[in-house]
């Protein structure tokens, strides 16, 4: 786990010193590898790379970066882990060229073993049989060719970009802001979308000509070939949507036994390759499905304590800590929790632009940076559950989203807006009054903001023309969101991602399939990634084994939703490591109570953000309308709880990079 930088000038730029530039972007990464830095630089060629470490496998100085192939051709930096690096090895070494230019290993490192397959294999073919998370850049010196990849799922960032006959890329977009004549420009266009998910999907960035490579892809850039930015296209070495098609039309008819115990073999498999390091490990444990299985496995599979970390609130309806108290003490590991408390919560909102590198506003953000800071006080790494909601189906999304579309679509598009109408126009305080009604449609409500979120949810579903916008609109609370934001494109909607209505899969795969090409990678994997290596963390996710998801995508959607919930055969699987009733219950999900603490504790930092004047001034939002939110939620007539903390984030960022 990592971070790297580099710059490949297309023509002669005598105004940027390459050594200079590269060292001042790799300085910017320095949280995601504190143990070593290192550079290479090309003058003739006119390339230039960089790496910060964090050593967890082969400590000493053979693991080092950037790392040069032994026939010199090659130089790598790289992101990550390699999982079944030792299978790798194993191949090289029986393969005959390995043999007859008398290969031998200087280190231990997934790096070498890496860098060693591309040389006798090739880039694109080595990409196919790894397992692993990763970031990669190689440059061929023979060919003057740059190689930049992603791993299948977009654990490890990779953010590119061409300006100026210059391509930057990096792991960290804060990077680009040290490269002299490289202008970073806003992408209003983009905004929206930010609104509506609290997140900017792949391949865009915040800002224009600068993207993140979509996962499971590389790029091969030849410096003969590259005019503009239009001219770097992805290539699929692992393309997500054919692996759910395919699945599809080769599904399972397996006894519900068998996958169970298929299931459970191919976990332990991960995670007892995950386990592997150098340093000392560890496991997030929130009392949940996903990370209670994760933990019973390792502890399974180790004769030592495992060590377990979990966040609580004081507020009891947010906090699942005495769960994961009761699933530790039965697995026995060995175990901390950390209450937070707003106080504390208000000191890592103002450092969030320096951990998110371009506005996101996952308010799960704030807990996952503090259990981050907790965990890497004693481990370099830990593994985490995440993932397991999209494979196993967990998400109340797939249910309630695709019963809703059953019923609505037989229902005419003018009744079903006059309804959302209505809906929409119930305040907060009304809702005390009918407090019950909503309990007969939505489990686990416990809060009345939670009743308003849920009910405009529903009332934004009911107006959805199809399956796929019925999708987009479980996210989007408010409509109209070009009209908050001032001075986008006609053309913005056209960059906005949409769900084909015409692909050939079920509800509840159509919207697995949107959540794991967006979704996660852009929003899960982005919180855990940014949040952990701010601590120098490693965090590690054995559900997002490309093995494992491939196999569980073959399994009929009615194994994992039964009953009107999710993951089925996932808690089937648990139930040979736990007792159920230490970990069913209704799903809470990660967050805090953002709504309570921007009408008490956040009041004051929040209205200095979004003051009219300064709304006005900045010229992003509109800020009548953005009052009006701020105020209905102060008056608790509505819950705006997201759409304020996106405008908050993005505000919060705006401030920073204006006066950096």
């Amino acid at each position: 786990m990592c971070g790297f930088s580099g710059i490949l000038k297309i023509k002669d730029r005598k105004d940027i010193d390459l050594k200079k530039t590269v060292a001042a972007m790799c300085d910017r990464l320095v949280h995601r590898g504190p143990d070593d830095k290192g550079l290479w630089i090309d003058e003739q060629k006119k390339i230039a790379l960089a790496h910060q470490r964090l050593s967890i496998l082969d400590l000493s100085l053979a693991g080092r970066q950037p790392m040069i192939s032994k026939c010199g051709r090659y130089v790598l930096v790289f992101n990550g882990e390699i999982y079944n690096h030792k299978l790798i090895k194993n191949e090289l070494e029986n393969d005959i060229f390995f043999k007859e230019e008398n290969y031998s290993w200087q280190g231990n490192s997934d790096t070498e073993i890496l860098l060693t397959a591309i040389t006798l294999w090739g880039f694109a073919n080595t990409l196919e049989k790894l397992v692993g998370m990763f970031a990669i850049a190689c440059w061929d010196l023979k060919l003057n060719t740059l190689f930049l990849s992603r791993d299948r799922i977009g654990e490890k960032p990779l953010y590119y970009g061409f300006k100026n006959n210059l391509l930057v890329f990096a792991s960290e977009l804060n990077s680009f802001e040290e490269v002299k004549d490289f202008p970073l420009e806003i992408n209003r266009d983009i905004i929206p979308f930010y609104l509506e998910r609290s997140f900017i999907p792949a391949p865009f960035s915040i800002y224009k000509g600068i993207y993140k490579l979509i996962p499971g892809t590389y790029l091969e850039i030849k410096t003969d070939q590259i005019n503009e930015i239009s001219s770097l296209k992805p290539i699929h070495y692992w393309n997500l949507k054919d692996q759910l098609f395919n699945s599809q039309k080769n599904q399972l008819n397996k006894t519900d036994n068998n996958l169970i115990d298929n299931i459970d073999f191919l976990m332990r498999d991960s995670i007892k390759n995950i386990m592997v390091a150098d340093v000392p490990i560890g496991a997030f444990l929130s009392g949940g499905i996903d990370s209670s299985i994760v933990v019973s496995i390792m502890q399974s599979l180790s004769s030592n304590k495992i060590k377990t970390y979990t966040l609580g609130f004081q507020e009891s309806e947010y906090d699942e800590s005495p769960y994961a108290k009761r699933i530790s003490n039965f697995l026995g590991t060995e175990h901390k929790e950390l209450i937070l408390k707003p106080l504390e919560a208000i000191k890592v909102v103002t450092r969030l632009t320096d951990i998110y590198d371009e506005p996101f506003a996952d308010i799960s953000q704030i807990p996952m940076v503090l259990i981050s800071e907790l965990a890497s006080k004693e481990v370099k790494v830990c593994l985490s559950g995440d993932g397991g909601d999209e494979i196993f189906a967990g998400y109340n999304r797939y249910i309630f989203g695709a019963n809703c579309w059953r019923i609505i679509k037989f229902f005419p598009l003018k009744i079903r807006i006059f309804i959302s109408e209505l809906i929409l126009s119930i305040s907060l305080e009304k809702l005390k009054v009918i407090f019950i009604l909503p309990r007969l449609f939505f489990s686990n409500i416990l809060r009345l903001n939670l009743i308003d979120e849920k009910i405009r949810k529903f009332a934004n579903l009911i107006t959805a023309r199809n399956s796929s916008e019925l999708y987009y609109k479980i996210f989007d609370q408010t409509k109209n969101l070009d009209k908050l934001v001032e001075g986008i494109s006609k053309n913005q909607k056209k960059i906005i991602p949409s769900m084909d209505e015409n692909i050939n899969l079920n509800t509840v795969n159509k919207m697995i399939l949107e959540d794991m090409q967006s979704y996660l990678p852009d929003d899960i994997l982005v919180k855990v990634d940014r949040a952990s290596m701010h601590s120098s963390l490693e965090t590690r996710l054995p559900m997002l084994d490309h093995r494992l998801i491939n196999y569980v995508f073959r399994i009929p959607i009615e194994k994992k939703i039964r009953f009107f919930k999710g993951k089925w055969i996932l808690k089937k699987v648990l139930d040979k490591y736990l007792p159920a009733k230490l970990y069913e219950r209704p799903k809470k999900g990660f967050s805090v109570p953002m709504a309570e603490w921007l009408r008490g504790p956040l009041k004051q930092w929040a209205e200095e953000l979004i003051d009219p004047k300064r709304i006005e001034r900045d010229g992003y939002f509109n800020p009548s309308l953005v009052q009006k939110k701020w105020e209905e939620h102060l008056s608790g007539k509505k819950n705006w709880e997201s759409l304020l903390w996106n405008i908050l984030i993005f505000q919060l960022w705006l401030n920073k990079i204006n006066n950096s």
